[in-house]
């Protein structure tokens, strides 16, 4: 059974209740209001809902999103971590800017001992987040 926690022109989120994974894939030109209503919907979702672990697909979004790092780092994922919601897979495609803020973003979430990874497939990356929530 699945969940949709967000679905806008930037994102679309959904939670699997039996591996209690969360799958998000953004798109388009980065929008700083939608992806920060993004994360307030996890966060409330994750409230009543066990989010062990996320697979996070950013190949089709386009444009820099670091200026909400600032965010995702104090505000997110301390919350999320709190909660539970400690293991991610973050997917990137070949465009640099994406991948660079996507390193800058798993340095972060290692700095607050979040167990996260970055892949090109995603396959890869769903194989080893099954691999961490099952161990």
């Amino acid at each position: 059974m699945a969940t949709v926690i967000t679905d806008n022109k930037n994102c679309y989120s959904y939670y699997d209740h039996d591996l209690m994974i969360m799958h998000s894939q953004f798109k388009g030109i980065f929008n700083y209001e939608l992806f920060k209503e993004h994360t307030l919907n996890v966060i409330r979702f994750n409230g009543s809902n066990q989010i062990l672990g996320g697979l996070i697909d950013f190949r089709k979004l386009r444009g820099s999103f670091f200026k909400i790092l600032e965010h995702l780092e104090k505000e997110v994922q301390p919350k999320l971590q709190a909660q539970g919601f400690n293991i991610q897979a973050f997917v990137v495609s070949d465009d640099l800017l994406t991948a660079n803020v996507t390193e800058k973003l798993t340095e972060k979430f290692r700095s607050h001992k979040g167990n996260v990874k970055m892949f090109t497939d995603i396959d890869q990356a769903n194989k080893w987040l099954l691999e961490m929530i099952n161990s």
